[in-house]
């Protein structure tokens, strides 16, 4: 068992997740974050089962940030997962996009995405903009 997690952040690029979760961390009224590294790894994160369920959860996650485009499990086969769960449906999903992709973007909305991301270039701005999404919950 591990500590709870309030803030899951599903993050494939290892410079992108630690941006995010330096972001989230550095608002303390945001609880724990924690990063799982593909689709199968949150999967496994949140319901326990798999390869990974070394992680067993005491308590789901209050919000989840999802890159859609992952190297194994995707990012929206992740959501719609979430949302087929009773457990899991309410918790908000904050879609992280690194293009307008217009089809990504309406598959996520389709599926029960809480909010969609723009991942930007300035890395300030972007920060700011994961913490008041962060405190959406």
């Amino acid at each position: 068992m591990t500590d709870p997690v309030d803030i899951l952040v599903v993050e494939d690029n290892p410079q992108e997740a630690e941006q995010i979760r330096h972001a989230l961390r550095e608002d303390k009224s945001l609880g724990q974050v924690a990063v799982a590294r593909d689709g199968d790894e949150a999967l496994a994160f949140i319901f326990g089962k798999g390869a990974r369920s070394n992680f067993r959860l005491r308590a789901l996650p209050k919000v989840i940030f999802l890159d859609l485009k992952l190297l194994r499990g995707s990012g929206l086969e992740v959501l719609k997962r979430l949302r087929l769960d009773a457990r899991t449906r309410s918790i908000p999903v904050m879609v992280l996009l690194s293009s307008r992709d217009e089809r990504a973007l309406l598959a996520s909305h389709r599926l029960g995405a809480s909010s969609h991301l723009f991942k930007s270039a300035d890395a300030d701005r972007f920060a700011e903009i994961v913490r008041a999404a962060g405190r959406r919950r």
